[in-house]
């Protein structure tokens, strides 16, 4: 359900960490993939609900189909269109999936990205300069009904720019006493600009865990990518 290990790319530096809860839990329904096709490289973290074998599943539909339609299609709020039109075709009993996709484009100067967010937490950006901000990615979650809201946001990247997309299980692991929300986790990280990817990866793995007094509430996933060069 998961990538066995991450593209090696010029001018993209890549880590991505994953926890699922429960002694023994090997299959929670966070996910998180990494590829390229000759559009981009893709990033896709996601949260399907439930846990299990039949969340497992929904899961593994989900990936692939995102997979397969990112080979077709250049806009991230039409594959996820897409992907909700096949949930609906499986006719999913009260299985939902929520996703933020984002796809790099690393030929252009500066490098550009096209994310889209169907129910999922926005992604943060740290900006070389030392700023960060969470890009409004609002949309309806998948498999819920037919059509989609989701859009399409187009960013420029520059040089030492990192895009780090994560599940709400980092926002909620001091939940019910302090859960986080996307602008704090944002100020969190503005310390962090221009730091190796798997740095930022290692700081909210760290944060999470002291968050919850070292249990976690939910599967947390993370993706973090810098724009090198």
């Amino acid at each position: 359900l998961l990538p066995e290990t991450l593209p090696v790319l010029d001018k993209l530096a890549l880590s991505s960490a994953y926890h699922p809860v429960g002694e023994g839990n090997e299959v929670g329904g966070d996910f998180y993939d990494v590829f390229t096709t000759p559009l981009g490289c893709w990033l896709v973290v996601g949260d399907v609900c439930g846990k299990g074998p039949e969340a497992a599943a929904v899961t593994a539909l989900v990936r692939h189909s995102i997979r397969a339609f990112a080979f077709v299609r250049s806009s991230p709020a039409q594959v996820l269109g897409a992907v909700n039109e096949v949930m609906l075709g499986h006719a999913l009993t009260q299985r939902f999936a929520t996703v933020v996709v984002a796809r790099l484009d690393l030929t252009s100067e500066p490098a550009r990205a096209v994310i889209a967010g169907a129910g999922h937490p926005p992604p943060v950006l740290l900006e070389a300069n030392g700023s960060a901000h969470c890009p409004s990615v609002q949309g309806m979650m998948l498999g819920v009904r037919p059509g989609s809201n989701v859009r399409d946001l187009e960013l420029e990247l520059e040089p030492g720019s990192t895009l780090v997309l994560y599940t709400d299980g980092l926002l909620d692991a001091g939940a019910p006493r302090r859960g986080l929300t996307p602008r704090e986790l944002c100020g969190l990280l503005a310390d962090h600009a221009g730091a190796a990817p798997q740095l930022i990866v290692q700081q909210l793995e760290r944060l999470a865990l002291s968050s919850g007094a070292g249990r976690l509430r939910d599967d947390v996933a993370i993706v973090a990518a810098r724009v090198d060069g």
